[in-house]
């Protein structure tokens, strides 16, 4: 539709025509890639089975989600056209036979805990992530013990300015100064820059789960204005055309061959952050890296049974 409109309009101008038709072309290919980014991140199913989120949020009681969150979900829940989000307490899913997207990182995401094999911090806020489950390249720091002091404002709808220890991402693969991104904060304290972290994975939660290839891709920042930028992830074609582009630049890298990675992280970088009692919203949105996670059978029936005890214990704690 958007050539033949341009051909209407300029049929007596040829050299024009010849100028705007790779204009147009581009822009038809960047809506085409970032239409394929979002069935890759799992943001086309209709049905909403995918989408979830165990609130845990040691700020919030029982059930209730954290407002950074409810803003990814629906930002979410409106570009795969559903008429509202579907909540845990009102949707009973079970991590074992569906695919799963999971809002939030640990710190207010239950089932993410399980996944990526957190566990409490004794007598202190704070989750300590064991490792033994999944080998990836970056991971939330959430534990006081390792982040080395400072706090982080924000305002957060409802509750005017929060202050929370200065949560990071860790770049497993390096060491030294480099392996730590720590949020950016202004004379006040309040956060002015912010990492969103995106994982999918198989769905390693069941062995039924593995064999229908069913996958699970998680949605968290290192702070909940990370996680909100979500929304801006979804607006941005051509920034979902990057990465569509760096994920099959990675596996390239990975496999000699091409295609499209099924394991993999993305880190962004989230800044322009706007304060105000509505909340903290980021307003730019910047890919910093893209890897491609090992993925084969033998790397899922590891993760299964090394959650498996952990999964059980998640399911006896739900209400």
């Amino acid at each position: 539709m958007l050539v033949t409109v341009v051909i209407n309009a300029m049929k007596d101008s040829v050299e024009v025509l010849r100028s705007v038709a790779p204009a147009v072309q581009r822009t038809r290919q960047q809506a085409s890639d970032a239409k394929e980014a979002k069935k890759l991140l799992g943001l086309t199913d209709p049905t909403g089975d995918a989408y979830r989120s165990d609130a845990v949020h040691p700020l919030y009681g029982e059930g209730k989600i954290h407002p950074d969150n409810v803003a990814a979900l629906n930002a979410a829940a409106g570009d795969a056209l559903l008429r509202r989000t579907q909540i845990q307490d009102e949707v009973q899913i079970n991590p074992g036979t569906s695919s799963l997207l999971l809002f939030g990182s640990p710190t207010s995401e239950g089932l993410s805990r399980v996944a990526f094999d957190y566990e409490q911090v004794p007598e202190i806020e704070g989750l300590a992530r064991r490792g033994a489950v999944l080998d990836l390249a970056y991971a939330w720091n959430l534990d006081p013990n390792k982040l080395g002091g400072g706090r982080v404002a924000r305002y957060v709808p409802g509750k005017g300015v929060i202050d929370r220890p200065a949560w990071q991402i860790d770049d497993l693969r390096h060491t030294g100064a480099s392996a730590y991104l720590r949020p950016e904060v202004d004379a006040n304290g309040l956060i002015t820059e912010d990492y969103l972290l995106v994982t999918r994975v198989r769905n390693f939660l069941s062995e039924e789960a593995l064999a229908r290839g069913q996958f699970l891709v998680s949605f968290g920042g290192a702070h909940g204005t990370g996680t909100r930028a979500v929304e801006l992830l979804l607006k941005d074609r051509k920034l979902l055309a990057d990465v569509l582009e760096q994920l099959k630049s990675s596996q390239a890298r990975v496999t000699g061959l091409g295609g499209l990675p099924k394991a993999y992280q993305l880190l962004f970088r989230v800044s322009s952050i706007k304060h105000s009692p509505a909340g903290s919203i980021p307003r730019a949105l910047e890919l910093v890296d893209t890897v491609t996670l090992p993925d084969t059978d033998a790397v899922w029936d590891t993760a299964y049974r090394v959650a498996l005890t952990r999964l059980e214990r998640w399911y006896q704690e739900q209400p």
